[in-house]
């Protein structure tokens, strides 16, 4: 197949993908009340309509029970986000609450289809001929957690993208301004992209670091007029401080989707679990460091393993690929919908094992990704009894293995992906993947 129709049939695919992923899941199958967007939207109105903190119980009654008199609905999930980006998610209460939530999922919509060419012909520098790119979409739109992202309203693509913009200002040399404001947007959002920092420390790109730092000071402190009064300490108190094993208001650690480490070790230790009878009776001062020394040990493998790649070329695809991973699995909270940050590492870590010709390791991470695709029953009932309760954290171990491909792969001294020019050629349809 010739360099043209392979474009031509990957521009096909991918209106074929769009048109059907939008008839079923914007025209379609939708829940009419999706789980995550109606606390960003009742959270800024609490805020900005009637002045109240939305961390704090007796203020989020308030907000659950005009949740119920609009919907019917009985549950509205606590608000967990930093509070300068509560002036993000006022935009959506300009509007009622059923038109904001239809253009949070048209928003995801679009920004699942900017995925496309920002990762596979921005940072990766591939063509739409390419197999990459054509298997790539492909899998995108088969994605569960991509799915589950549009049901419940979340904004795990804008995060995604704005990472995949701080990545690509790399690789393109933006002056570090310009790279700092998408990093600093991001952590505003969700607080876990400051383990990118890693990344340019190691890369000695500090100015990247301090503008980002100095960015999210401006945008705490130009926020903080517009906030209701202890914001800042209401979130601390009941969000920000709680550490492993704890549950947040409303939120608990133990529950199936979450597929963290923290949940992992919740589940399986003693005094932790009350929904059935844990693997392991430990003295309680074991339980409760284990998740320290345990995520401690994944940051530190993470940090050892990015050091060594900084003098790969073109080495932060490796990286990004780390700390993605690694985001995933050290987080105290890190649920099935959240793999959709770790899409661009799923397709690396092939991407370098076929590039490599590791045999051994593309079967496994090719196996590996289409198991983290799926719609996995976390909540199976048969998965409540004795070592089959391990199996609750299924998609953990799949991110693990990912992980730990990236982290072998730097240790072994294999080169992060190489430039266009530079890359060896892979077989495709028209007898190279470039």
């Amino acid at each position: 197949m010739t360099k043209k129709l392979g474009g031509i049939f990957f521009a096909a695919l991918t209106a074929f993908l769009v048109y059907r992923f939008t008839v079923r899941y914007y025209f379609g199958e939708v829940q009419e009340n999706a789980i995550d967007f109606p606390s960003y939207y009742h959270a800024a109105k609490l805020t900005f309509e009637q002045n109240k903190s939305p961390y704090i119980k007796a203020n989020w009654n308030i907000a659950e029970e005009a949740y119920k008199n609009e919907t019917g609905e009985d549950i509205l999930y606590p608000f967990l986000y930093p509070p300068p980006s509560l002036l993000f998610f006022r935009l959506f209460t300009l509007l009622e609450y059923e038109p904001a939530k239809r253009f949070m999922l048209g928003l995801n919509h679009w920004l699942t289809l900017v995925f496309i060419p920002l990762f596979f012909f921005g940072i990766l520098k591939l063509r739409p001929h390419n197999l990459l790119p054509i298997v790539g979409t492909l899998y995108l739109y088969n994605f569960f957690p991509l799915i589950l992202t549009l049901y419940t309203g979340q904004i795990n693509l804008l995060i995604l993208l704005l990472i995949l913009l701080t990545w690509l200002g790399i690789h393109e040399k933006w002056k570090p301004f310009v790279v700092a404001l998408p990093l600093a947007l991001s952590i505003v959002l969700k607080l876990y992209p400051v383990l990118f920092f890693v990344i340019f420390f190691i890369r000695r790109e500090y100015k990247v670091i301090l503008y980002t730092l100095f960015l999210l000071i401006v945008i705490s402190a130009v926020s903080t007029p517009f906030l209701p009064h202890n914001i800042w300490l209401d979130w601390i108190e009941n969000v920000a401080s709680k550490g492993y094993l704890q549950d947040l208001p409303g939120v608990a650690a133990g529950k199936p989707a979450n597929q963290s480490v923290n949940a992992l070790l919740v589940r399986t230790m003693y005094g932790l679990n009350v929904r059935f009878d844990p693997l392991f009776t430990l003295p309680d001062w074991i339980v409760r460091i284990s998740p320290y020394i345990i995520c401690g040990l994944i940051g530190s493998i993470s940090l050892a393993a990015t050091w060594l790649s900084r003098d790969h070329k073109n080495n932060a695809n490796m990286q990004f690929g780390i700390w993605l991973t690694a985001m995933f699995l050290i987080a105290p909270f890190s649920w099935d919908h959240h793999l959709v940050l770790i899409l661009p590492a799923i397709f690396i870590a092939i991407y370098e094992a076929w590039n490599r010709k590791l045999y051994i390791a593309l079967p496994v991470l090719l196996g590996t990704s289409f198991f983290l695709a799926l719609n996995f029953n976390f909540n199976n009932p048969s998965f409540r009894e004795g070592w089959r309760t391990l199996l609750i954290s299924a998609k953990l171990y799949a991110v693990a293995i990912v992980w730990l491909f990236f982290v072998l792969a730097s240790l072994m001294g294999l080169k992060g992906l190489k430039s266009e020019h530079q890359s060896k050629k892979w077989t495709t349809f028209h007898g190279n993947l470039r």
